[in-house]
């Protein structure tokens, strides 16, 4: 788990404070969903794009 998500202001499932995350977008998808993941694909623009279509 990263210390992102140790620290990070969570209350019935939100994110109540910004988290600096400096690594991949999985981290931060681990910061807000709490378990691992692709962060590649789960974190979306607001067209509904994964973010994936930017590397």
């Amino acid at each position: 788990m990263p210390d992102a998500r140790k620290s990070a202001l969570i209350e019935n499932d939100t994110l109540l404070e910004d988290v600096s995350c400096n690594s991949p977008p999985s981290t931060a998808g681990w910061v807000v969903l709490g378990n691992a993941n692709n962060g590649w694909t789960v974190w979306k623009n607001e067209s509904g794009d994964s973010i994936d279509i930017y590397r």
